[in-house]
């Protein structure tokens, strides 16, 4: 066989050992890119807004303004504000819930948990006042996503600890409660400068004093925890 046949036959080999592998996964379009950071530019915007407004005095005209999107390419991404709106709230809390997990993984003293948890959240709306408001403003005006989804988690660390007879209570679901409303009121008024930025340290001993444990105790723990040092990502950003 001549070199050149040779070499036609290596390549129809080859070819053919190439053509029998599994197809690699398409790439991102470059329309499938811009579409994902249009999206994430607004979700971005609309958190901005209502963290400083409110969800119910931003309109979807402002939120495109923002975004530096036309205001018809909205409805793109979104068929109502509702629809943005429960986009933030799922990006805010799933980052927060994200944030929660990987402080307290390996602490197995519930009380610790919940120390850390109050302290961490402070801690974050400190460290970024707009993402501290914009939580501030969703839990107000939707109490409910709230509670699903970062009252469940404080709630799992009650219940686990009334399990273990670390806590005493009667009532772990109006303990939860209590223990979230007092800890957006200590957000708010940090970040209304009525209170100081070392309130979580009060905050987890008033909360473990409330779950039963002695001053002592709480006061002890409250401490011990030290006060987490967090970062945020921006909302609709990886």
């Amino acid at each position: 066989m001549s070199e050149a046949s040779n070499r036609r036959a290596t390549g129809r080999r080859r070819s053919a050992a190439e053509g029998s592998k599994e197809p690699l996964e398409p790439s991102p379009t470059r329309g499938a890119r811009r579409r994902a950071d249009t999206r994430a530019r607004l979700i971005r915007a609309a958190g901005a807004l209502i963290g400083a407004k409110g969800s119910e005095a931003v309109t979807i005209q402002e939120i495109t303004a923002a975004a530096d999107v036309g205001f018809g390419s909205f409805y793109n991404h979104f068929d109502s504000k509702q629809a943005i709106l429960e986009a933030v709230i799922d990006g805010a809390l799933e980052l927060q819930g994200q944030l929660l997990d990987g402080l307290s993984a390996g602490i197995a003293d519930p009380a610790e948990r919940v120390a850390l948890a109050l302290k961490a959240n402070l801690a974050a709306a400190v460290a970024d006042p707009q993402w501290g408001w914009l939580m501030v403003r969703l839990r107000e005006s939707n109490p409910e996503p709230f509670f699903e989804r970062l009252g469940r988690r404080g709630l799992r660390d009650v219940e686990a600890g009334v399990e273990a007879g670390r806590f005493r209570v009667d009532e772990p679901v109006s303990a939860s409660v209590v223990i979230g409303a007092a800890l957006f009121g200590v957000v708010r008024a940090v970040l209304d400068g009525r209170l100081q930025e070392s309130s979580g340290v009060a905050l987890a001993e008033y909360a473990l004093r409330i779950l039963g444990l002695s001053h002592e105790d709480a006061a002890a723990i409250a401490l011990r925890t030290g006060t987490p040092l967090v970062a945020t990502r921006p909302l609709g950003r990886a």
